[in-house]
């Protein structure tokens, strides 16, 4: 819920304790549900938005602010140079005669090889619970919000988990 307690209170001109007083609460609660609108109790919600002239719907239909990408910088431009020099050097380097030894030893081939593996960009795995903001940081990662974000599992009831596993014995 992204509901801008402190912009519609800001836009009727009132202060903090003035609402606090009409609310019943402190000023540091007012604060505090100004940072963290999604804390507020809904009943005491219902009466903020009508002190401040502010229907549930417009509240609750406000737009959300884009979120701000992370500029990861060029983190592998230093990398890649090197990888090339390496390329470089072993293209330049004259090919080598066939050894007679028993266990032949990696090529400059093999290790050209190797470093196409290097120069592949790693993958990032975000693991954890339900809720627990997998979403939320990919979003914030990719500074858009590609990814949907607050759905819940959805709840098994106790009779359905026993039919269920009654199925799962007979099988």
């Amino acid at each position: 819920m992204n509901i801008d307690l402190l912009g519609y209170r800001q836009k009727v001109g009132m202060g903090q304790v003035q609402v606090a007083n009409i609310l019943g609460i402190s000023h540091e609660e007012i604060c505090f549900y100004e940072q963290k609108p999604e804390t507020v109790p809904m009943g005491l919600l219902a009466k903020w938005l009508q002190i401040l002239g502010v229907d549930f719907a417009t509240a609750m239909s406000a737009s959300t602010p884009p979120l701000k990408g992370i500029d990861p910088g060029t983190p592998y431009t230093q990398l890649y140079r090197k990888l090339n020099l390496l390329n470089q050097y072993i293209d330049a380097t004259p090919p080598v005669d066939k050894l007679d030894i028993p266990t032949s030893p990696a090529t400059p081939h093999d290790l050209q090889q190797q470093l196409k593996l290097y120069k592949q960009k790693p993958n990032v795995v975000l693991t954890g619970g339900f809720d627990a903001g997998k979403s939320h940081m990919a979003n914030a990662l990719l500074g858009s919000k590609n990814l949907p974000v607050g759905y819940q599992p959805a709840r098994v009831s106790a009779s359905q988990t026993l039919l269920t596993e009654g199925l799962w014995q007979r099988v």
